[in-house]
């Protein structure tokens, strides 16, 4: 299961809801959402600042690169 906490830090959870992943965000909002943009792009943000992402998926690429990506 995916969690997005208080805090804005996404994190996924196992069958027993111990953290197995956590995006480590160092950047904290006071409204966190989620959104997936058109472009693929995973994002949290700010309900009060849309334009400044706290984390994006598209820092750490996979083995798929998406246009956008940073290398």
């Amino acid at each position: 299961m995916m969690k997005l906490t208080d805090q804005g830090s996404l994190v996924l959870l196992d069958g027993s809801k111990g953290v197995i992943w956590n995006s480590n965000s160092s950047r904290f909002g006071v409204k966190p959402v989620v959104q997936l943009l058109d472009s693929g792009n995973l994002v949290v943000k700010d309900a009060n600042n849309t334009e400044n992402f706290l984390w994006e998926s598209f820092d750490y690429p996979g083995d798929t690169l998406l246009a956008g990506m940073k290398l």
